[in-house]
Order: structure tokens, then sequence, then C-alpha cells
């Protein structure tokens, strides 16, 4: 729907999926599976993913806790969600990124052992 929105969190690039957690915790944690991703691509001070679902966390803070406040959700639709850094090289996490992305859409038989 060509909407745009900005928010300040930290992206986090586990084996399985780029996980967003947002600095306002009244916002949902945001969970992008690389299996569900077309391509990553690099832009001058971040880079650029497009998938075709994602998985979206409610949370709650109570006290100096943050808490997860009903069962996660999967919503389909193309999104495509820019990360710019700030604290390190881009190039080097769009490279990771890519890599995960490729050994998540590999079968066992593919792979090396």
């Amino acid at each position: 729907r060509n909407q745009v929105a900005e928010s300040k969190g930290r992206l986090r690039i586990c084996s399985k999926s780029l996980i967003f957690q947002p600095e306002d915790v009244a916002a949902s944690i945001i969970k992008f599976p690389y299996r569900h991703m077309q391509k990553i691509e690099g832009e001058t001070s971040g880079f650029c993913i497009e998938c075709e679902h994602f998985v979206q966390v409610a949370t709650k803070t109570g006290g100096t806790e943050t808490r997860i406040v009903a069962p996660f959700s999967i919503l389909k639709s193309k999104f495509k969600p820019s990360f710019h850094v700030h604290y390190a090289n881009a190039a080097e996490y769009q490279q990771l990124a890519q890599r995960l992305r490729c050994a998540a859409s590999m079968s066992f038989s593919d792979g090396q052992l």
C-alpha cells in the first residue's frame, strides 16, 4: 500500500530469521523468516529486504519487564522494510543476512557436511 513508517529499535540477526525489536515497548516485535524472503538489497547506510509474510508478536511492559500478551500472528502480504544501521558497517550485516537467507533456502540434500 506504499505506506511509510519509521521506528527505532534493535535488529537481531539470528540463524533462521531477522527479528526487529522496537524501542517503543507498545509496538510489536516483528520476525522476518529467511525462508520467506525474496531478496536482500544493499542501500547506502543499511539494507532492504523483500518478504511475502512475517510474524508479529504483541508485547506489553509490566514494571521493568516486557511480556508477550498475545499469541503471535502471521501476516501474509508483500512487505519491504528498510533497515538503517547507525553503529556498524551495513554491508557486513547485509552480507551476513544474505548468507543466512541462502542457507535457509537450501534443502538437506543441497548442503555440504
